[in-house]
């Protein structure tokens, strides 16, 4: 290919990459109800189709397929032969399980290309990673403080006084896409004031936004770091512990008990989780290798209130709240019909094939960030904490574990060095 064309195709192909991480923080955009449904869901969705559109266009004209491209049509044949089998199986609308297959396939797709992505284009989070977190506090500026009407384009369905959204619909989203992006802005600059500068920033603001999740899961992912990434030092392990467990105490007094309280008795949020969450298991042991996509909402329909009900026998003290379930199950378009979960959310879309791949991903993190840097496990720990709580796996997360996996990586390799630059 011409080293012109090549340039001016690199330089294009960073710039829309440059897009993407920028409209990260725009989650859950109105756009999703319009017709544009879950396209509109993530505005980063408009750049990252650019570039797939770019680089298929690109590896026809040099004259060869990537081999991307080919797991991508492997994975798409094997979800929607599957799927279109339960379906079939379960005598379930076949129009409809078409349509979820795939607008589901697509959006997993770009999810796999933003992986890839991240790893092609580090240079371009290293270097704008801060102004990315940035934009996501602006956008608690302009809404929650300013009250600023952005149109469709935000999602804005519902007021939450004294908790910050941002860009995205829920308080939950906004702690934890902070977190991840301010500790990420301080990995990744040089300026050491800078660097104390965002992490304090990103803590200070997860911490007064008003997610439960996000503040129960930053000293839980500490305390498990004093348990399991403290090996040689056990007296001071032994310090730690009991220290770390009177600050979560502390911390759920402080900020989460009240609101704990408050979901029990009388808000929907806690047992429409939880609830989702059994149901999960459930689909789980009748669908061992998963529902497919086009099965799913109706699978999930008939287990959610059994979920509930299982729920409602263990928490004897209060009697927790349905009517978000209802509404959620009896909706005709299954709107925010979905595990509020993401391992049990795949574990019952793909079953068995997803803890082998759970199980490979698990190793593979385990290799990198064995002996890492404390800031990097501990920041792991999190986000998996949190996804197994109340975080959803999106672009976010996929940028922050491929920045923090180049960043740990590059840091052995210099620890490498400069030990053999000592030894000789």
């Amino acid at each position: 290919m011409n080293l012109r064309i090549d340039l001016s195709y690199n330089k294009i192909m960073s710039g829309l990459f440059f897009l993407f991480i920028i409209l990260l923080p725009f989650q859950d955009s109105g756009l999703s109800e319009t017709p544009l449904r879950m396209f509109g869901l993530y505005l980063s969705n408009f750049p990252l189709m650019m570039m797939l559109f770019l680089s298929a266009v690109n590896s026809i004209a040099i004259g060869g397929i990537e081999k991307k491209y080919y797991k991508y049509i492997g994975i798409f044949t094997y979800i929607f032969i599957y799927s279109l089998l339960v379906t079939a199986f379960r005598n379930d609308d076949i129009s409809f399980s078409i349509y979820k297959i795939v607008t589901n396939s697509i959006l997993l797709i770009f999810m796999i290309s933003s992986f890839y992505y991240s790893c092609q284009y580090f240079s371009v989070i290293k270097k704008y990673i801060w102004l990315v977190f940035l934009v996501n506090l602006l956008g608690c500026l302009f809404c929650d403080i300013l009250l600023i009407d952005f149109g469709s384009i935000i999602h804005r369905s519902f007021a939450e006084y004294g908790r910050f959204r941002g860009f995205t619909s829920e308080a939950s989203w906004f702690g934890y896409t902070t977190v991840l992006l301010g500790v990420l802005a301080a990995e990744c600059s040089s300026v050491r004031i800078l660097r104390y500068a965002y992490f304090v920033l990103a803590i200070i603001i997860a911490f007064i936004g008003g997610s439960k999740g996000t503040i129960a899961c930053i000293p839980l992912a500490v305390f498990l770091y004093f348990i399991f990434g403290i090996e040689k030092h056990i007296f001071l392990k032994c310090m730690l512990i009991p220290f770390s467990l009177f600050v979560m105490y502390e911390v759920f007094s402080m900020f989460l008990l009240d609101s704990f309280i408050f979901d029990l008795s009388e808000a929907t949020s806690f047992s429409t989780r939880i609830s989702s969450m059994i149901a999960g298991l459930l689909i789980f042991i009748h669908y061992p290798f998963g529902t497919g996509y086009g099965s799913f909402v109706p699978v999930l329909k008939e287990f959610f209130l059994q979920g509930y009900d299982l729920l409602n026998q263990y928490v004897p003290v209060y009697m927790l709240s349905y009517s978000e379930i209802m509404s959620t199950v009896q909706d005709p378009q299954a709107v925010g019909l979905t595990i509020k979960n993401n391992f049990i959310q795949y574990l019952t879309l793909f079953g068995l094939p997803f803890i082998y791949f759970l199980y490979y991903l698990t190793r593979r993190l385990i290799s990198i960030f064995n002996g890492s840097n404390s800031r990097f496990i501990i920041l792991i720990y999190f986000i998996i904490i949190s996804l197994f709580s109340f975080a959803q796996l999106y672009y976010d997360t996929i940028v922050a574990i491929v920045a923090l996996s180049i960043l740990a990586q590059k840091s052995k390799n210099n620890k490498i060095y400069n030990n053999e630059e000592i030894n000789h």
